[in-house]
């Protein structure tokens, strides 16, 4: 019976992690450019993971990410794809927006108070985003900006390739930096 109860939590629009006082595992990535194997390698290596996110640049169809279980939109090399060019996703009392980014750069380089205006424009307090292949975790104007980078390369030679693995619970978000290579050792 408790069972349905939660289910229909869920139905109406209400998370129940909190009612198991558990921690939700998301990992987040983007701008992996058809790099399988990482995606793969994710798979194999957060199978415990509650939601696996990608940001867009899979160059993957919207059925093939479907297949592997992966929340993903479209990014600027994803035309064509079937994916969506956004989505929301809502867990204890954060409404993630989760996009590529690109409307929202000069070049390469982000202007994350756009990114956050338009979280703010769709209710959102944290916002996932990508294509500047950087890492990036701040909050600005209010909203949770995480930009997980890329594993497949960095436009910055003093950097890394990376994703994130997020841990949210009690109303918190935790981010981890993971370096690409990890996923190989």
């Amino acid at each position: 019976m408790l069972v349905y109860v939660f289910a229909f939590f869920e139905l109406i629009g209400f998370t129940t992690n909190f009612l198991y006082n558990r921690t939700m595992k998301i990992i987040l990535l983007s701008d992996t450019h058809r790099q399988r194997e990482d995606i793969r390698k994710v798979r194999e290596k957060y199978a415990d993971a509650d939601y696996i996110v990608h940001c867009g640049d899979c160059l993957m169809s919207a059925e093939q990410m479907e297949e592997l279980g992966i929340i993903a939109v479209e990014g600027n090399m994803d035309i064509g794809s079937g994916l969506p060019s956004e989505r929301i996703l809502k867990i204890e009392d954060f409404r993630i927006l989760i996009i590529h980014g690109h409307m929202f750069y000069e070049g390469w380089y982000p202007d994350y108070r756009f990114v956050a205006r338009y979280a703010k424009h769709k209710n959102c307090n944290v916002a996932f985003c990508g294509h500047s292949h950087e890492y990036f975790d701040k909050v600005v104007d209010d909203v949770h900006i995480l930009n997980p980078g890329s594993t497949w390369r960095t436009r910055d030679p003093n950097s890394i390739r990376t994703y994130m693995v997020l841990n949210i619970q009690n109303h918190r978000i935790d981010v981890e930096r993971h370096p690409a290579t990890d996923l190989y050792y």
